[in-house]
This record gives structure tokens, C-alpha cells and sequence, in this order.
């Protein structure tokens, strides 16, 4: 069996979900997030380090479900252009190959035509909010 892995960056926090099935349309099997720190800050760690660990983590967790991680789709604000370019790279310098960037707005439109059925609508809207903006 296979699951896909979401992985959103914002200039705050970086979440991710990791989900049954090719096309992640079975059950949520794992979740995280945690906050980030401004580059620079006492103590920082790079961000692109720690998402690239909590990937090797969720990759960890699916071959616990005798799983296997078929796609990681990563999406990103605007405000973290920079930091999403070095997370693919770590991603890949890692050995993942099956990374697949996906735009905000395009991600935004997936959840929302994916958990309408889920929630008995025909339509959804999601609402993303962030620091500096929101993007629906």
C-alpha cells in the first residue's frame, strides 16, 4: 500500500500530514507540526533540516503501517520562497525523488475539493492563514 506525505512551510511553522492510499484519499495515519525560528535567532536550527528530518520521521512512520511514501507534495508561502528552494534540495540530498512542489493556491483548492464529500458539501472553502496574509 501507499501513502502521500503533505508538507506545508509558512514563515512560522511547517505541518505535515501523512495519508493512506496513492492519492492520499484514505484515512490521516500521522500529523505533526512545529514552529520555526527566524534565521539567525539564539539557538536556530535550519529549517530545511528540520523538515527534512520530520519527512525521514513520517517516512519512518508509513513503513510502520506497512506502508510505503509514494509522494511528498510540499507547498509554501510566499514569505518562504528562500527556504522552500533549500528544503526541495535538502529533500532530494536526502534521497527523496518522488518530491513534488505544489503552488499554495493549487494546495488550498485540493483540500477544499477533497474534504467536501468528507463534510457532506459540494463545495468548500478553505480559509489558510499566516502571518502576513490569507489565502482562500
Amino acid at each position: 500500500m501507499d501513502t502521500v506525505l503533505g508538507l506545508s512551510l509558512t514563515s512560522t511553522s511547517v505541518g505535515w500530514v501523512l495519508a493512506d492510499g496513492r492519492d492520499a484519499d484514505g484515512t490521516i495515519l500521522d500529523h505533526d507540526d512545529f514552529g520555526v525560528r527566524a534565521r539567525g535567532a539564539a539557538g536556530a536550527v535550519d529549517t530545511s533540516e528540520q523538515a527534512t528530518a520530520a519527512v525521514l520521521n513520517a517516512q519512518a512512520a508509513a513503513t510502520g503501517y506497512d506502508q510505503r511514501l509514494h509522494v511528498i507534495g510540499v507547498t509554501w508561502s510566499d514569505e518562504t520562497a528562500a527556504e522552500a528552494a533549500m528544503l526541495l534540495e535538502s529533500l532530494n540530498d536526502a534521497g527523496f525523488d518522488n518530491v513534488v512542489p505544489i503552488r499554495l493556491q493549487q494546495a488550498c483548492d485540493m483540500l477544499a475539493r477533497g474534504i467536501a464529500p468528507i463534510v457532506g458539501y459540494d463545495k468548500t472553502a478553505v480559509c489558510v492563514l499566516d502571518d502576513r496574509r490569507v489565502a482562500v
